[in-house]
């Protein structure tokens, strides 16, 4: 509602001067233009105030200075002391929109909006409803033949095939046309003479034949959306006034001045005291004083006019250009509040404290210069400082990639000030609807004395950027093909280390994983393949052959049975002569594990073995041998992660582990409802968990893995809750966290 009110307010605001600027042209105009093409032109700025959606350029047309950064702030805070709310933003599909406080507002004016758009909308509703109503029961149907006779010839004449009806009607000023979908003219009950009946019957079919009547609704509808703008209602009444002027022309063409002269006298004549109120979705004979006014100079205004075709391309323009320099603008200081926008200073003050290291010129210093800088600073009162760096709130992981404030603390000042700052571990990922890249990449530095922070900051959000490039430059059929895509982004990979990778900054990835979506267009994710420990140590790796085997219970639509319906179909035996013996399938996750298949498999394929067929063969042998025992067991997939960095040892030609991180668990569960848990969303919920475990190791740096266990199991707790419900609860059992830290960053800086 935020982003349509926003719209609609510029749309309001970039119409208001094109329409005082015609209207206040229109008595020259009307001079030396026709007053059929003066309509076309009303109708394209009519046409401007419904539809508020204006396109919008990569700079704008009209540059608007945007405010400062701290101006912002101040007046948000402002706004907060005066309403007295302190809460922090919210985040909407990973943007950072507003502050409730700010919402609030918008809501405020929303109902607002909706109030008076309502109020407008229904009373033209109720009035246009009771006017049909009092004609349909008090006019009556024109009798007479000779009026039907002039009728039909003018309907002839004016080639119009749709039913139209004539009737007479008490109470009405003047005659008029009414009726959108079933058309009537009704008349006055006074006596007209023929001659000038035809005009009048010739005004309201030419009326008809030009649908004025939905015009006239556009114009209702124009004013219901800009209720809030005076301007809009001096642009209805000129509409009206010009939608006379125009159809009188059309009557009087060719028509002499004597002519001309009859039809004024006409109009004035079948004016009449009425008492049935005036709707706006009806023509209207008497337009008041003034417009009677102009109708009258028009209607004797002799002289041949020009079409008005160049002004109305230069309205066209100006509604288009306006808007759109608007818009532009608008979004660009959207995206200047999105970036500036502080939200943990509004949780509170005093993480202003790490937000003043962020200083005005500080991406134009080196790293060494900054460094220096920061730590005079905080040598001052250190103790403070890390009281505030190691009590950083969890929930900042899920903002940093979108407040600035946090993005700055957590991916800038921490990682440079930390011990061992040299090197550091970043990722990210891209994810659209039917797949997503996720990318782990580290940078070392070289020379801090050349290297300025800007340089530094540019190469981890110029990969991220170039990911996003990558993925938008693609087709979606391209974007199916996995192997593909995965060959692109390695070649692409080794580019991007070259490009942001120089003398004094050292750029590489750990991993580069792409997957497209397989089982459904939903959330299904895809990092890691977790694989089932098998109970040897050595196993052969499986032939083709083994894998066909397995392949064969991949049948079409599988992942929409239910769990109850697809386990069985599962049946691996423990005798070698059965069909799908579990010997078999401990040698097919012995080569899924080690990398090496004899066969070409889809990343469906990977999948299915993987996690489908592991779960469904553990869920079948927990089941059995419930029935032997009393004790409670449970299903469960055991995963590892084991994330290394490796250091050249002297001489260059060899390499050391100089830090390793292994994390290992078992991923247990309870299926509470088999009969309606489909195959697709428990495969969902067990890979969510796994790939949201492994995302979370490959976002931290070595420095954050050294004590990040009870940071994991936070993030643990967070993913069982995430993606548990009423069918399938999930729990992680036996966390294994080994952290094994022998760097040597000298030494790989040294051999660079």
């Amino acid at each position: 509602m935020q982003g349509f009110l926003t719209t609609l307010f510029q749309c309001s605001i970039s119409m208001t001067p094109i329409t005082l600027a015609y209207m206040i042209m229109n008595p020259l105009l009307s001079k030396r233009y026709s007053a059929k093409w003066q309509y076309r032109i009303w109708l394209v700025i009519v046409i401007g105030w419904i539809f508020p959606y204006r396109p919008q350029f990569d700079l704008p047309l009209l540059p608007v200075q945007m405010p400062d950064n701290h101006i912002i702030q101040s007046q948000f805070i402002s706004m907060q002391s005066t309403i007295g709310n302190t809460a922090s933003p919210v985040t909407v599909g990973g943007e950072i929109v507003s502050t409730p406080v700010a919402l609030s507002l918008w809501w405020v004016f929303a109902a607002i909006w909706i109030v008076g758009f309502s109020v407008i909308v229904v009373y033209h509703i109720l009035q246009y409803r009771r006017f049909m109503k009092v004609i349909k029961r008090w006019s009556e149907s024109v009798t007479d033949v000779k009026v039907i006779r002039i009728f039909d010839s003018l309907k002839s004449e004016l080639k119009i095939k749709e039913q139209v009806t004539l009737k007479r009607c008490p109470g009405i000023k003047s005659p008029m046309l009414v009726g959108l979908v079933h058309p009537a003219i009704l008349l006055p009950p006074i006596k007209i003479a023929d001659n000038e009946l035809s005009l009048i019957l010739r005004h309201e079919l030419i009326h008809c034949k030009r649908r004025d009547l939905w015009y006239k609704a556009m114009i209702l509808i124009a004013t219901a959306l800009h209720w809030f703008n005076p301007v809009v209602y001096l642009m209805a009444r000129a509409t009206e006034v010009q939608c006379e002027i125009a159809c009188d022309a059309l009557v009087l063409q060719d028509a002499n001045f004597q002519q001309r002269k009859q039809y004024g006298e006409t109009i004035i004549g079948v004016i009449r005291d009425g008492t049935l109120p005036k709707t706006v979705l009806s023509t209207n004979f008497y337009g008041g004083k003034r417009g009677m006014k102009n109708r009258i100079v028009s209607i004797l205004d002799t002289k041949r006019k020009k079409a008005g075709f160049t002004i109305l391309c230069l309205v066209l323009i100006g509604i288009v250009t306006i808007g759109s320099a608007l818009a532009t603008n608008n979004k660009a200081g959207n995206n200047v509040s999105k970036k500036n926008f502080s939200s943990i200073a509004k949780v509170d003050d005093k993480y202003n404290k790490l937000l003043a290291l962020r200083f005005e010129d500080y991406e134009n210093m080196t790293v060494a210069e900054y460094r220096n800088k920061v730590w005079d600073i905080i040598g001052q009162d250190e103790a403070a400082y890390f009281e505030l760096l190691n009590h950083i709130p969890e929930s900042w992981e899920d903002i940093k990639q979108t407040d600035r404030d946090v993005y700055f603390i957590l991916n800038v000042l921490t990682p440079i000030i930390a011990e061992k700052w040299e090197t550091w571990n970043f990722g990210g990922n891209k994810v659209w609807d039917t797949g997503k890249i996720e990318y782990g990449a580290s940078y070392t530095i070289l020379d801090a004395d050349t290297l300025t922070m800007g340089e530094r900051n540019q190469a981890i959000e110029g990969i991220n950027a170039d990911i996003s490039n990558f993925v938008e430059g693609k087709s979606k059929s391209e974007l199916t093909d996995e192997t593909a895509i995965q060959t692109l982004l390695e070649a692409e990979s080794k580019k991007w280390v070259k490009k942001y990778s120089d003398p004094s900054l050292k750029v590489a990835f750990s991993f580069l994983s792409f997957r497209a979506e397989v089982i459904n267009e939903q959330e299904l994710e895809n990092v890691s393949i977790p694989l089932k420990k098998s109970e040897e140590n050595e196993l052969e790796n499986a032939t083709s052959e083994d894998f066909t085997l397995f392949l064969s219970l991949k049948t079409k639509g599988y992942e929409k049975l239910s769990v109850a319906d697809f386990n069985k179909e599962i049946v691996v035996t423990m005798e070698d002569d059965g069909k799908y013996p579990q010997k078999v399938f401990e040698k097919i996750n012995n080569s899924l594990k080690s990398g090496t298949y004899p066969v070409t498999l889809t990343q469906q394929d990977l999948h299915f073995l993987s996690i489908t067929l592991n779960a469904s063969i553990t869920e079948n042998a927990v089941k059995h041998m419930q029935q032997y025992t009393d004790e409670v067991m449970r299903p469960y997939i055991s995963n590892s992660i084991n994330r290394e960095l490796t250091t050249p040892i002297s001489g260059g030609n060899t390499e050391m582990t100089t830090f390793q991180a292994t994390i290992e668990y078992t991923l247990c569960y309870d299926i509470l409802d088999e009969n309606n848990l489909t195959v697709a969303e428990r495969d969902r919920a067990l890979m969510g968990l796994i790939n949201g475990v492994r995302a979370f190791i490959y976002s931290k740096s070595e420095d954050e893995l050294v004590g990040g266990k009870a940071a994991l199991e936070s993030k643990i707790d967070r993913l069982e809750k995430q993606y548990s419900n009423k069918r399938i609860q999930l729990s992680v059992e036996n966390l294994i966290y080994q952290i094994h830290d022998e760097r040597d960053v000298e030494a790989l800086r040294h051999n660079n």
